[in-house]
């Protein structure tokens, strides 16, 4: 019989359950996903409005937001923004994003545009472009004062200095999506890495697979001409994520040394020419410090 509050610690199928959740492995997951809750502020303090009722609030409305990217890149960007020294903010809280897939699942920037964040999204493959723009459009400039903007560029990146058109093979599993520039034979690796994914599949169970890769044509673009199709990108921005397979490197190349600075960057150095430790030279050299490693993705911020 409970004869208190306090009983309820001594019931078995409670002690059984904080038991389980103080496993290791259980602690790992509830940090991760404690990790990736973001306090938003949603109104500041002042008058707001809740369902057409006006309201006078001492305090800032604050909501809770799930991370979405693939290993809480979002979070750990939005955190360190909010933790730097005082100081006049000389970006524009603008993400471009290469390789922006869906613009949701994994993403870097979907929570950014979430927190009032401008997006340029760059993405070769029409289908999860259109994905991406049924997912963000209803999330920009809400409150219709002209402070948020999107643009959608249906377009690859892979360094060059002109426009030009090339053979994009987009992936069989509907899951991952994935889609590369078609730059001549597979090399060695890229059959090793296909074999090995095919592997871990089954063959495409459960209906995660299309029956044969296809192949489309599409423009590949330089930085300044996607900057021209957005109506311009300001030489300092708030975040540069590039994930471009097999090209992120000469990516990252186009965006610096055309003199765009963008306050922090996400960047993926897997199956690009420059090894890693070369691209962190070169970016040290622009005053770069690197912060972390976070799955994937490497990112740095900029130090005037």
């Amino acid at each position: 019989m409970i004869r208190d509050a306090s009983d309820f610690a001594e019931l078995p199928s409670l002690r059984s359950l904080v038991s389980a959740l103080r496993d290791p492995s259980s602690m790992a997951l509830i940090a991760s996903i404690v990790d990736r809750l973001i306090i938003r502020e949603i109104s500041s303090p002042g008058e707001t409005s809740i369902s057409d009722v006006r309201l006078d609030v001492s305090s800032p409305i604050l909501g809770i937001m799930l991370d979405v990217s693939h290993s809480g890149e979002a979070s750990y960007i939005l955190r360190r923004a909010s933790m730097r020294k005082p100081k006049e903010r000389k970006y524009e809280p603008l993400v471009v994003d290469v390789g922006a897939n869906d613009g949701v699942l994994s993403s870097n920037s979907f929570n950014l545009i979430q927190t009032g964040w401008s997006a340029i999204l760059v993405e070769p493959n029409p289908e999860l472009l259109n994905v991406a723009k049924k997912m963000t459009q209803p999330l920009v400039d809400v409150y219709r004062d002209g402070n948020q903007r999107i643009c959608y560029v249906q377009a690859a990146m892979s360094g060059g200095t002109a426009a030009s058109k090339m053979k994009l093979k987009i992936g069989t599993d509907i899951v991952s999506m994935e889609s590369s520039l078609v730059r001549g034979a597979p090399s060695q690796g890229d059959k090793k890495r296909e074999a090995h994914l095919a592997r871990l599949r089954g063959g495409g169970g459960g209906g995660s697979t299309r029956q044969r890769p296809r192949t489309i044509e599409v423009d590949v673009l330089p930085a300044q001409d996607v900057a021209t199709r957005c109506n311009g990108i300001p030489r300092r921005f708030g975040v540069l994520s590039v994930d471009a397979e097999g090209v992120g490197d000469l990516v990252l190349h186009d965006f610096l040394d055309n003199g765009y600075r963008p306050e922090f960057i996400i960047y993926e150095p897997m199956h690009n020419s420059e090894p890693w430790e070369v691209t962190l030279q070169y970016l040290e050299g622009l005053k770069y410090k690197w912060l972390q490693k976070r799955g994937w993705n490497h990112i740095l911020e900029y130090l005037e």
